[in-house]
């Protein structure tokens, strides 16, 4: 006799709540067989739940009293990409920084660092996501910068400063 494919009818289901909510129904609608489950559904920023039943039937549905409550604080710990294309170009009232926007959808804006000969890097700018240039209007002729800028998304994340570009006003 051969075993129909149908549908599992047990295993375990999870369920999840976000925050003070109750639970709601199962994240996956047929029991499980594996012991783990991704769930790309949790809100960024938020606290999620979790309970894990055993089933041993799904019709009708016969299945265990809850697992202990596991929570997790659901986190944004990923920089926005770097950004691409740094230049900088002399202009009658300072250095404009330029840079390539980014693409990433959870972009905050940008920072603009600055080293000056024999000077440790600073920070000398943030601006919004909707920016990919800043004037330095605090350069000085005759002396050599390094400029690099790096993005930085809502939850502080920073990405790794893009390649250093040297300008100087004449």
């Amino acid at each position: 006799e051969v075993a129909s494919k149908g549908p599992r009818r047990n295993g375990f289901l999870v369920y999840r709540r976000i925050g003070g909510a109750a639970f709601g129904e199962p994240l996956i609608g047929e029991p499980l067989e594996q012991r783990s489950l991704l769930d790309p559904g949790a809100p960024l920023g938020a606290t999620a739940c979790y309970v894990v039943r055993a089933v041993a039937s799904t019709d009708p549905l016969v299945e265990s009293a809850p697992s202990n409550e596991a929570c997790v604080d659901n986190r944004d710990v990923s920089a926005p990409s770097t950004p691409g294309g740094l230049a900088a170009l002399p202009r009658e009232s300072g250095l404009e920084v330029l840079w390539g926007p980014s693409a990433d959808t959870d972009l905050a804006g940008y920072r603009v660092y600055r080293t000056a000969p024999g000077a440790p890097r600073e920070r000398i700018a943030e601006v919004g996501a909707n920016r990919s240039a800043w004037l330095d209007t605090t350069a000085r002729p005759g002396i050599t910068y390094v400029y690099t800028v790096a993005a930085f998304d809502p939850a502080g994340n920073e990405s790794a400063p893009a390649e250093p570009v040297e300008a100087s006003l004449p």
